[in-house]
This record gives structure tokens, C-alpha cells and sequence, in this order.
């Protein structure tokens, strides 16, 4: 029956991609808020310190960071489109691996070159005036990398169709992120973003890995 077929289609979808909206929201209060506490509590030159450093953790991060997702994830969810063929799932598995390690290396590689090159590159696209605050480049790329090595991680729900499992991490992760900034921004200037971010992010991977010990048992049994 075609109609019974679209009916279970569309609440498949539905169950799966529902949880996104509250990701979406939980990421972008985390990885948004302390612009609005930023303006509120510190200066524009202390917003523009922030712009400047964060184009560098967004070109050396971030947008790679996007680069492998983009890439990667049709790939992993190809080979767990059959959760009866055990080859396809270990497979699977090992690039997702593959891909927490990379993610891994990338944070490492531009924690090490902004902490060698920070000055150079902040004069570089701005001010030399800004090159004051370079050491705080590598705990920007730090923290953002464990971000994002949270965030593939969180490729083995996915796969495993359990993305539920991973709302609350997200929530809490978020909710942390604003209530640090505000604590830290008061209290050390543009230095506690830096620390938020290095906080949340740790805080955010060992979260979702907690999660996932619960999650691959399921992955081993099949």
C-alpha cells in the first residue's frame, strides 16, 4: 500500500531528524552566546579582539572541520545502511574512527601553529595592536577542537539511529557555555571566553563519550 509506506516514510524521518531542531538550538546558544555577553559586559575593541581571533580558529578549525563532515558522513552511513552485514558495520566503524582521529590531529596541528605563529597571523589579517592577546589562540583552538571532536563522535548514534540519545548532552553543554561566560567574561575579560570554550568543549566530549559506552554495546552485538 503506497500510502502506508509514505505514512511510515515521513514518521521515520520525523523520529530521526526531530531531535536536530533542539541540537540546532543547543549548538547555537553554545556557540553563540558569549557574543551578546561580550557586548554587554566588555568593550567594542574587546569584540573586535574576539572577530579577529575566531575568522583564525574558524579557518584553521572549524571550516576543515566541515570540509571532512561534509565528506565523510555519506560514506559511514552507506556502510550502516544494512545493520545485518557485520563487514559493512565494522568498516563503518573504523572510518568513523578514522575521522576522530583526524579531527584529533587537525586540533593538535593548529593549536601548535598558532601558538608558534599567533602574532604573526593576527597582524597579518588586523592589528598589531590585537597581536597582544595571540595566547589565547591555541586555547580557542583547543577547546573548538574538542568540540568538534565531540561532534564526531556523535556520528556513532547517528548511525546507530539513536540520535535522542545525544539531546540532553547537547542542552546541558549549552547551558554551561552561557552561565561560564557570563562568570568568566565578568571576571577576566576576554580571556574567560577563552576558557568557556576550552571548558564546554572538553566538558562536551567527555559528555557525548560518555553516551556512546551506552551506545556500542549495541554495535559489538551485531
Amino acid at each position: 500500500n503506497a500510502t502506508e509506506i509514505k505514512k511510515e516514510i515521513y514518521s521515520t524521518i520525523f523520529q530521526y531528524s526531530s531531535p536536530f531542531f533542539i541540537w540546532g538550538l543547543a549548538s547555537w546558544i553554545q556557540l553563540n552566546s558569549e557574543k551578546w555577553i561580550i557586548t554587554k559586559f566588555l568593550s567594542l575593541s574587546d569584540v573586535g579582539i574576539y572577530a579577529v581571533m575566531m575568522s583564525l580558529v574558524n579557518a584553521l578549525v572549524i571550516l576543515p572541520n566541515t570540509i571532512i563532515s561534509d565528506f565523510s558522513i555519506p560514506i559511514i552511513f552507506q556502510n550502516f545502511s544494512d545493520l545485518k552485514d557485520s563487514a559493512k558495520i565494522k568498516t563503518g566503524y573504523k572510518y568513523i574512527r578514522i575521522i576522530i582521529l583526524a579531527v584529533t590531529i587537525l586540533t593538535l596541528f593548529s593549536a601548535v601553529v598558532t601558538f608558534l605563529f599567533g602574532k604573526m597571523l593576527i597582524t597579518l589579517i588586523s592589528s598589531s595592536n590585537y597581536a597582544v592577546y595571540s595566547y589565547l589562540l591555541p586555547v580557542l583552538c583547543i577547546g573548538t577542537g574538542f568540540f568538534y571532536i565531540g561532534q564526531a563522535m556523535c556520528n556513532i548514534g547517528l548511525v546507530m539511529n539513536q540520535p535522542r540519545k545525544y539531546i540532553f548532552p547537547k542542552i546541558i553543554t549549552g547551558l554551561v557555555t552561557v552561565i561560564l561566560n557570563i562568570i568568566l567574561i565578568i571576571n577576566f575579560g576576554i580571556t574567560g571566553i577563552a576558557l568557556t570554550v576550552l571548558i564546554a568543549g572538553i566538558l562536551y566530549t567527555f559528555y557525548i563519550n560518555t553516551v556512546n559506552k551506552k551506545i556500542l554495546p549495541g554495535i559489538s552485538k551485531i
